[in-house]
């Protein structure tokens, strides 16, 4: 949490809460501090990926539910079937 404080060392957050995660894969408090990282930096489907992962560790976690319904405020976390697809807004 220290590491969080200064936007300067984030990727010294980063390398931390992933060996966190690493070793103790039932950890929901480093799943989810890696995943608020995640967001804060822009890198949505890594923040949902592990927002999804605390889910299956702890199922109806309301810290990970509430931040899924935010980044997917209409359920909308498929990808499109193709790049062009992705482009034209098809799927």
């Amino acid at each position: 949490k220290a590491y969080l404080k200064n936007p300067m060392w984030t990727k010294r957050a980063e390398g931390v809460l992933q060996s966190l995660v690493q070793d103790n894969p039932r950890d929901v408090a480093a799943f989810l501090a890696l995943a608020d990282l995640y967001r804060d930096a822009r890198l949505m489907a890594r923040a949902r990926s592990l927002y999804r992962k605390v889910l299956v560790v702890q199922p109806g976690c309301s810290e990970a539910v509430s931040a899924l319904g935010d980044l997917d405020p209409q359920g909308e976390s498929e990808p499109p079937t193709s790049v062009l697809a992705g482009l034209f807004g098809r799927r």
